[in-house]
């Protein structure tokens, strides 16, 4: 249940990370 809460509460915010951390890694690199 507390997974699902989790998921719920902070899914926009982790899909959010995990989209920007590649970009942020790039451009670091780049």
């Amino acid at each position: 249940m507390m997974l699902v809460f989790f998921l719920g509460m902070g899914g926009s915010a982790m899909l959010t990370a995990l989209a920007e951390t590649p970009l942020q890694i790039g451009i670091g690199f780049s």
